[in-house]
């Protein structure tokens, strides 16, 4: 995970364990992300924020190399909220979400097998208890170029951001997330709240999470 409330960067980046050494490619995003926030202080825009990850990703390649291994990755989605427009980038399967005025909206698509599939109409059954839900289509660091995604936003005071790994989608529903938010809380607490309710459903992967509130200007 990757927190920078001065730089208005948030992040979640989950190796792929079914590649190996995801550890060390989701440490590759992270540091990236940090060496960005440390250049642009203030108003990170969605750009800034998919050069970091191209650079993550050739960082990536160049290790796996190194090491002889065969092909390391991680998904990663960000979060860049210090200014107008908002922007959030991602490859993969970790997601985002915004609870804005009652009501969550899902600002990501999941890059996986499964989701091509109910896309394109082929299955409808439940993705996250599908027997290939965990097969992703995009990642940091698998392929030579990575094919980023990106959206964005006008901010409003009282908006609440979930940053999370496919930890949480895949064992709390978007109707269990929504009760979560709407309960209330501190961002904190609220991502606490959410860890534990994978956990309760028995969190077979990582759960990471990453909560964000807007603020109102002084």
């Amino acid at each position: 995970m990757f927190a920078d409330d001065a730089a208005g960067l948030w992040a979640i980046a989950d190796g792929m364990g079914g590649h190996g050494h995801g550890d060390v490619a989701s440490g590759y995003v992270v540091e990236y992300l940090g060496r960005l926030a440390r250049m642009r202080s203030a108003g990170v825009a969605g750009g800034d924020v998919e050069q970091a990850l191209h650079q993550a990703n050739a960082a990536i390649q160049d290790r796996a190399l190194r090491s002889g291994w065969h092909a390391i990755g991680a998904t990663a989605v960000v979060l860049a909220a210090d200014a107008e427009p908002y922007w959030v980038v991602w490859a993969g399967d970790s997601r985002a979400y915004r609870w804005r005025g009652g009501a969550l909206q899902r600002l990501t698509r999941d890059h996986s097998l499964v989701e091509e599939m109910i896309e394109s109409g082929a299955i409808e059954a439940d993705a996250a208890r599908h027997p290939q839900a965990h097969v992703v289509t995009r990642a940091i660091g698998v392929e030579p170029e990575v094919e980023l995604e990106r959206t964005g936003g006008r901010l409003a005071a009282g908006d609440l951001f979930l940053l999370c790994s496919d930890g949480l989608s895949g064992c709390v529903s978007d109707a269990e997330i929504a009760r979560i938010l709407q309960a209330g809380g501190r961002p904190r607490e609220l991502a606490e709240t959410l860890t534990e309710a994978a956990l309760a459903d028995g969190a077979p992967d990582n759960v990471s999470v990453v909560v964000v509130l807007v603020c109102a200007e002084e």
